[in-house]
């Protein structure tokens, strides 16, 4: 079971707004990336510019991703700690 199916497992009730929320920021990411690249084009970066901008996005995409783990594993530790410390008193 991949990282995204635990995360929808574990909120319960709230399983369809979790779903809801990712399809609304796909059609934004998918809409923006478009907006730009046709924006690049109309400039007059040329038709070479847009795989420029959707790489930038990739890596903006990825940064957001790392982070996001990253403050993950921060709650998740601060939980078992907390939920460890409260256990054994």
């Amino acid at each position: 079971m991949d990282d995204f199916a635990i995360l929808v497992a574990r909120q319960d009730a709230a399983t369809d707004e979790v779903v809801a929320r990712l399809g609304a920021a796909l059609n934004v990411a998918n809409a923006l990336g478009a907006w730009l690249g046709g924006l690049v084009i109309a400039v007059g970066y040329g038709y070479r510019a847009p795989p420029l901008v959707g790489a930038a996005l990739s890596v903006l995409g990825i940064g957001i991703l790392l982070w996001s783990a990253a403050l993950q594993r921060t709650s998740d530790a601060d939980d078992l700690a907390v939920h460890s410390s409260t256990s054994t008193s």
